[in-house]
């Protein structure tokens, strides 16, 4: 989802804590909630984080994936109704983000970057590493974190889509793909395997998993640490919920938040 057009944006510069270069905050006004875009210089590379601010609220949300919008489509409503913030990044368009560092171009997955190794084996994964390169890449997962505010007291709510059939709640039933990183897996069998919940909490899995969900509690002592934004939160006792639907499925990941929102604000104290 496109924010258009501008409206109002002001700039403002400031040394980039943690991060190579120098970044920039423009703010955006319009219909909807308020958004404040940061411009991320990574190495040579420009790299967009929009903070899309609804009313005041506890919750946390996060695109990681440019190529993920029905996700985004369906939070923003969710935002402007029931509070919270939302962090997106926005490059290309494209899952991966690639960004030049002395004349050598470099890409990674930006779910995989909240720990060493997993930026090192991303960065590996699409084509090289360098330990100037894994720097700059562990340093922006460490700016994400922040801005997120990621912390034991606030849920953190990934928004996900996928494409049919290559990833679903079926890839962590036994036997399967990812079965290890799996504590347990709840499947509704009248809804869609690729519409599920990914969580680090067991009272998270049981209440969603009431509600009538596919939900999947992710083994937080056994998962293999493969960077991602769940392991991260599993290892330090962070609440995590992962919205996960498949691209398009715009009017079931809505039905999905409205219900997870639902569950996060009665639990708060």
């Amino acid at each position: 989802m496109r924010i258009t057009p501008i409206l109002h944006a002001k700039l403002l510069f400031f040394v980039a804590f943690l991060l190579t270069g120098r970044q920039s905050t423009a703010q955006i006004s319009g219909p909807g909630p308020r958004v404040e875009v940061d411009h991320v210089h990574l190495g040579s590379t420009i790299v967009d984080l929009l903070s899309h601010q609804g009313v005041e609220g506890r919750l946390r949300f996060v695109n990681l994936h440019d190529n993920e919008n029905t996700s985004v489509e369906a939070a923003v409503p969710i935002l402007w109704e029931t509070g919270g913030e939302m962090l997106e990044i926005r490059h290309t368009g494209r899952r991966n983000v690639k960004f030049v560092l002395g004349g050598k171009t470099y890409e990674f997955d930006p779910n995989r970057i909240f720990s060493a190794a997993g930026v090192m084996n991303t960065l590996v994964k699409n084509g090289g590493t360098s330990s100037a390169a894994e720097k700059i890449v562990f340093d922006f997962g460490r700016h994400i974190l922040g801005e997120i505010k990621a912390d034991s007291l606030h849920p953190v709510v990934a928004l996900h889509n996928n494409t049919e059939a290559e990833y679903s709640i079926l890839t962590y039933q036994p036997g399967a793909d990812y079965a290890a990183d799996a504590a347990s897996v709840h499947v509704v069998p009248e809804r869609d395997p690729d519409d599920f919940f990914f969580v680090t909490y067991r009272p998270h899995f049981e209440l969603l998993s009431a509600g009538g969900f596919n939900v999947v509690l992710q083994n937080n002592t056994e998962v293999t640490d493969d960077g991602s934004l769940s392991v991260y939160c599993g290892m330090h006792g962070i609440p995590y919920v992962n919205v996960e639907a498949q691209q398009g499925h715009l009017r079931e990941q809505r039905q999905m938040l409205a219900f997870l929102v639902k569950v996060l604000n009665a639990d708060d104290p």
